[in-house]
């Protein structure tokens, strides 16, 4: 994990979208745990939980907050899109004598 003023961890924070910086959440630990994950990961991850939450909602007939532990428990369900992506830019650069 990236130190908590490290350059990595400001650029991951300025990655999420503004429904995530809306969000009351531990903010670092979500990003520790998407290391890897795209913005649109990001989005898609958030999108999910809220709407998690919204359904629950309207189940209970009481607000039903986004927490944490529902964003940390979602990225489980996610498979970081950049992974197969620079999967693919290696075996190409190998395949080539690239390094």
């Amino acid at each position: 994990m990236a130190r908590d003023d490290s350059p990595e961890l400001v650029a991951e924070l300025d990655r999420l979208d503004e429904t995530a910086k809306a969000i009351p959440a531990d903010v670092v630990a979500v990003v520790a745990a998407t290391d890897g994950f795209s913005g649109a990961d990001l989005g898609h991850q958030t999108t999910t939980v809220v709407q998690k939450a919204m359904v629950e909602s309207m189940s209970r007939g009481e607000l039903v907050p986004v927490t944490t532990d529902a964003l940390l428990a979602a990225v489980g369900g996610i498979t970081p899109s950049t992974t197969a992506w620079f999967d693919q830019i290696r075996a190409y650069r190998v395949k080539r004598g690239l390094r």
